[in-house]
C-alpha cells in the first residue's frame, strides 16, 4: 500500500494520531515534539481524505499568533481548499457565538467588548465614583488583576465568599459586583465574561446547544494543559461527549499556569471522562539534544500528577549539561557574561542566547553585568529593573529629595499614591508656573487649592521638605530609599501587589551596591548622586531598534513555547525554584514548580547551562542558600558539575521558613504599625528578608506585610 502523501513528512507516532479514526484523540505532546504539525496535518487529513466540511470542524487555540500560523500552514496543505473557518483562539470562538446570539446570552446586538486599556478605565471610573466609597488606596490595575483571576476560575460575584479574610478582599469583592453590574447594564463584556456567557448560553438553551453538536463534529484543541475550568466545559458541552469526536493536544509536564485557572490534571481528566480515547505519545523530540533531555526526563519523573512519557532525541551528540555554582548573584551575573562571550567567540550570536530565571526581581544584578560588559539586551515580556513602574514611583521620590523643582518627579509623585491632587488641579499648577515663570515646586508650596486637594498638596511638601532635609545630611542611598518607601504612602498603595513589594526590597537592598559599582562619577560626588546617575543610565539605555542583535532575559514562565541554542538558567536554589510559597503550600505547588523548571530546560536546543549561588542579596538581604531539592532529581552522568574554590562553610539544606525568622515574630505576638495601630500575627510566609507577616489589625482588617518594610514593634 502506498503511503498517503499527506503522511509522507511524519514519524510513526504524528502519523498515528494524525490518520487516528474520528472519535476522542488525546495526544500526549512532549516538547520540541512537533504538535502544530500534528494539528495541521489532522485537519488537512480530515477534509482532503475523509471528506469532512470545514464548516464542521472547530479548531481552537490559545493566541492570536497560534491561530494564524495554523491557519497559513493548512492552507498550504489543502493546495487550493479551504481550511475551517472556526479556527481561532477561545476569545474570538467565543465572540463569534455570542455576535450571532446577542439576546440568547442577554445582551444587546450591538454589545462591546471592553479591551484591557477600557476595562482598566472602567475600575478606575467606579473607584474614583465618591458614590461608592472605595478607599483611595485601591488600585485600578489590582483590581482588573482581581476580577480577571476570579473569572479565570469560573467565580461569578455571588460566588465569591463574603466572609474574606480582610477588608480589602472585601472590598475588591464589592467592586466585582458593580463592575459585573455595570457591564451588564451598558452591554459591555470583557475577555472573561467571552467565555463565561458563552458557556451559560449554551447551557441555558438546548436548542442552540444542539445545533451548534449537530455542526461541530470535530473538535481541535491545542495547548489542552492550560485550558481552565470555563474552557474545559465548552468543550464538554459543545462535544456532548459522545457526539463530536475531540483531539486534545497538550503537554501535562508543561502545566504552569495554575494561577490562571488552568489544571495539571486536564489531560488525565480528559483520559478519563471522554469515552474511549485514543492515548497517542509524541515523544520524539526534534528541539534538544539527547544530554538536555536525559536531565528533563529525569526531572518530570518525580511528579504524580502526569500520564508519562519519555523523550528522545531526533539529532544525536551534544555538550555536557553545567551545573556551576558561584559565590554570589555578582559572580552569578560574571559567570553569565563569560558563559555569553565564550559562546559568541566560536562563531554563536546574541540571538541564540536566553537568561531565564524564576521571578524578575533576580534579573537586577544581570542587567548590571551585562550593561558593564557592553552586551545588549532585552527583557522579554517585561521591563527593566529600574523601569518597573513600583520602582520609578519610589524614584520620583528620591528625586525630588535631590531637587525638588522636577516637574516630571513631582507629577508621578503628585498621582502615586493619590492625595486628592487630580490631573485637572495639577494642569491648572502647571499654567499658573508657566505663566509666573516659576516651577511646578513653587507653584505647589503656594496653591490655593480646596478640600482634599488643599490637604493633599500640603502633606506632598511636607514629604518632600522631609526627604529634601534627609538628603542634605547624605545619607546612603538604601536610608534615602527606604525613607521614601515610609513616608510617600507607597507602602500602602502597594500592599497587595507582592512583586512591587518585593522589588521595594530589592531596590533598597541593591541601591548602595548600584552607586558603588558607578564608576563613570566625579570623585567628590555622593553615594546618592552615583545612585541617580547611575539609574538614569540604565533606563536610558538600548532603546528599541537601536540594536539588532540582542540576548534576552525572561521568567521562566515567558519562556513557554519558545527555544534557544543557549539557555542559561540562574538561581536554581531552594526558596526561588521551587519558590517560598510553594514550599509551605501543597504537593501540588511543589510539582507546578518542577513542571516550571522542565519548561526551562526543555528551551535549551544545543547547551544548557544551571547556575545556583552559595549566598545571595535577595529583598535587601545577603544570605546563604541552599542548592534546590531538584538539583539531585537531575543528578546524572550528563550533568557537569563546577564549584567555586573558595567555597562557604555551610552544607545544602533546604531553607527553613515560618517562625524561625530575623524579626523575632511569631504566630500570636501583638504587634503595632506606624499607620495600621495594634495587631495580631495569624501567619508567617517565607523567610529572610522575604518573611510576610499576616497581621489581624483590631482596626484595618487582616493585612499582609513585608516584614524588612513594615517596622513592626512588639507589644
Amino acid at each position: 500500500m502506498t503511503e498517503h502523501p499527506l503522511l509522507d513528512s511524519l514519524n510513526p507516532e504524528q502519523r498515528e494520531a494524525v490518520s487516528a479514526p474520528v472519535g476522542h484523540v488525546l495526544v500526549l505532546a512532549g516538547a520540541g515534539s512537533g504538535k502544530t504539525r500534528v494539528l495541521v496535518h489532522r485537519v488537512a487529513w480530515l477534509i482532503g481524505e475523509l471528506n469532512v466540511k470545514p464548516d464542521s470542524i472547530l479548531q481552537v487555540t490559545f493566541t492570536n499568533r497560534a491561530a494564524r500560523e495554523m491557519r497559513e500552514r493548512t492552507a498550504g496543505l489543502l493546495q487550493g481548499r479551504y481550511p475551517p473557518s472556526w479556527l481561532g483562539t477561545f476569545h474570538s470562538v467565543c465572540y463569534r457565538l455570542l455576535r450571532s446570539h446577542p439576546n440568547a446570552a442577554g445582551l444587546e446586538s450591538g454589545f462591546r467588548i471592553l479591551d484591557a486599556d477600557a476595562q482598566k478605565q472602567l475600575v478606575r471610573q467606579l473607584l474614583r465614583d465618591g458614590q461608592h466609597n472605595f478607599s483611595d488606596k485601591l488600585e485600578p490595575a489590582a483590581g482588573v488583576g482581581r476580577i480577571s483571576a476570579w473569572k479565570d476560575f469560573g467565580r461569578a460575584p455571588e460566588d465569591v465568599d463574603a466572609h474574606l479574610e480582610s477588608e480589602t478582599e472585601a472590598e475588591w469583592a464589592r467592586l466585582y459586583r458593580i463592575y459585573n453590574d455595570t457591564c451588564r447594564a451598558n452591554s459591555w463584556i470583557d475577555f472573561g465574561d467571552m467565555l463565561s456567557l458563552t458557556r451559560d448560553m449554551l447551557a441555558g438553551n438546548e436548542a442552540l446547544l444542539e445545533r451548534y453538536r449537530e455542526q461541530f463534529w470535530h473538535i481541535l484543541v491545542d495547548e489542552f494543559q492550560d485550558v481552565n475550568s470555563v474552557q474545559y466545559e465548552l468543550i464538554r458541552l459543545l462535544s456532548g461527549l459522545e457526539s463530536a469526536g475531540v483531539m486534545a493536544v497538550g503537554d501535562d509536564d508543561q502545566s504552569i499556569y495554575s494561577w490562571r485557572g488552568a489544571s495539571a490534571d486536564n489531560m488525565m481528566r480528559f483520559h478519563e471522562e471522554f469515552p474511549d480515547v485514543n492515548l497517542v505519545r509524541l515523544e520524539r523530540n526534534y528541539r534538544s539534544t539527547q544530554q538536555i533531555l536525559n536531565v528533563a526526563n529525569r526531572l518530570a519523573s518525580c511528579n504524580r500528577s502526569r500520564i508519562g512519557k519519555t523523550l528522545t532525541a531526533e539529532h544525536s551528540g551534544g555538550e555536557a549539561v553545567e551545573y556551576v555554582v558561584v559565590r554570589d548573584e555578582r559572580t552569578e551575573a560574571a559567570e553569565v557574561v563569560t558563559q555569553i562571550k565564550r559562546w559568541c567567540s566560536g562563531g554563536g550570536s546574541l540571538e541564540d542566547v536566553a537568561v531565564l530565571y524564576r521571578n524578575n526581581v533576580l534579573s537586577r544584578s544581570i542587567e548590571f553585568a551585562l550593561q558593564g560588559a557592553g552586551i545588549p539586551y532585552i527583557v522579554y515580556g517585561g521591563a527593566r529593573f529600574f523601569e518597573r513602574a513600583s520602582v520609578r514611583d519610589v524614584m520620583a521620590y528620591v528625586l525630588l529629595a535631590e531637587n525638588p523643582h522636577d516637574d516630571l518627579a513631582l507629577r508621578r509623585a503628585a498621582m502615586r499614591p493619590r492625595r486628592g491632587i487630580g490631573e485637572r488641579s495639577l494642569e491648572k499648577l502647571s499654567e499658573q508656573a508657566r505663566a509666573r515663570g516659576v516651577s511646578l515646586w513653587q507653584a505647589l508650596q503656594e496653591a490655593e487649592l480646596s478640600g482634599r486637594g488643599r490637604q493633599g498638596a500640603q502633606e506632598l511638601v511636607e514629604i518632600i521638605r522631609h526627604l529634601g532635609a534627609l538628603r542634605e545630611r547624605r545619607p546612603a542611598p538604601s536610608a534615602l530609599v527606604e525613607e521614601a518607601l515610609q513616608v510617600s504612602g507607597l507602602l500602602e498603595l502597594y500592599e497587595d501587589d507582592e512583586g512591587a513589594q518585593e522589588h521595594f526590597v530589592e531596590l533598597i537592598g541593591c541601591a548602595d551596591g548600584v552607586a558603588e559599582g558607578f564608576t563613570d562619577a566625579e570623585q567628590d560626588e555622593d553615594a546618592v548622586t552615583r545612585f541617580l546617575a547611575a539609574t538614569a543610565l540604565d533606563t536610558g539605555d538600548q532603546g528599541e531598534g537601536e540594536v539588532r542583535e540582542r540576548i534576552k532575559l525572561m521568567t521562566l514562565h515567558s519562556a513557554k513555547g519558545l527555544e534557544f541554542p543557549l539557555v542559561l538558567l540562574t538561581a536554581l536554589e531552594e526558596g526561588i525554584l521551587p519558590s517560598e510559597r510553594s514550599l509551605n503550600a501543597s504537593e501540588d505547588a511543589l510539582e507546578e514548580e518542577r513542571r516550571l523548571l522542565y519548561v526551562g530546560i526543555t528551551r535549551a536546543m544545543r547547551q544548557l547551562v544551571l547556575l545556583r549561588c552559595q549566598a545571595r542579596m535577595l529583598y535587601g538581604h545577603t544570605s546563604r542558600r541552599a542548592g534546590s531539592r531538584f538539583v539531585a532529581e537531575l543528578s546524572g552522568p550528563e550533568i557537569q558539575a563546577r564549584t567555586p574554590q573558595d567555597r562557604f562553610d555551610f552544607t545544602d539544606s533546604p531553607a527553613g521558613g515560618g517562625e524561625g525568622n530575623d524579626y523575632g515574630l511569631k504566630l500570636g505576638d501583638t504587634v503595632r504599625h506606624r499607620k495600621f495601630g495594634v495587631g495580631e500575627v495569624v501567619r508567617l510566609e517565607g523567610s529572610g528578608e522575604g518573611l510576610r507577616v499576616h497581621v489581624n489589625f483590631r482596626n484595618a482588617g487582616t493585612r499582609i506585610l513585608m516584614a524588612s518594610l513594615a517596622r513592626l514593634e512588639l507589644q
